[in-house]
């Protein structure tokens, strides 16, 4: 087989042009490394992260002072029921 028979498809006569290898090689590579909608989603797993941390500090931030007060009320009862 020659050269020119092995490689007949990059060859206007053979039925496939560079644009077509050029696609198949990007679907390839597309494949390789995976779907790209994984991507979009951990965006999205991000963000609720991010929310859910926002509204931690918030609630921690609001009930502070009253958590600190509830714990040193239970840390006095603890020490005198020691």
């Amino acid at each position: 087989m020659s050269w020119k028979e092995s490689h007949r498809g990059i060859d206007s006569g053979g039925g496939i042009t560079m644009t077509d290898l050029v696609l198949r090689n990007h679907a390839a590579l597309a494949r390789r490394l995976g779907d790209p909608r994984r991507g979009a989603t951990a965006v999205e797993y991000g963000l609720m992260l991010a929310l859910v941390a926002a509204v931690c500090i918030a609630a921690i931030s609001l009930f502070g002072d009253a958590n600190s007060t509830l714990y040193a009320k239970l840390a006095m009862i603890a020490g005198l029921l020691h």
